[in-house]
């Protein structure tokens, strides 16, 4: 699912969008795009009009420090989920000696 917020200004399509469709469409998966000015509210409205037991987000690499003076999209969605479960996903980090080398 992609979110976009309506901030009134006509945005190009993330580079990484492409890709992520044709890997999810590898996978069998549905992609989605929907519209809401709050990103947390608008992918758990998605969620329940769709009937999901379940969102699978991914996380990113912020750090802890940022997330109270920011509230987060998992955060909120975490808080307002309901009986919708929640699963997180990592964000990717390379072994050490492998980001060493790059």
């Amino acid at each position: 699912m992609y979110v976009r917020t309506p901030s009134g200004l006509v945005e190009a399509e993330p580079v990484w969008l492409e890709g992520q469709r044709r890997l999810l469409a590898d996978l069998g998966g549905r992609y989605a795009e929907i519209t809401g000015a709050d990103v947390a509210m608008a992918i758990l409205d998605f969620a329940h009009a769709e009937h999901a037991a379940r969102v699978v987000l991914g996380s990113t690499r912020r750090t802890r420090a940022y997330e109270p003076l920011h509230c987060s999209v998992i955060g909120r969605i975490i808080s307002r989920a309901g009986l919708i479960e929640v699963h997180l996903v990592p964000a990717f980090q390379p072994p050490k000696a492998l980001a060493d080398r790059a």
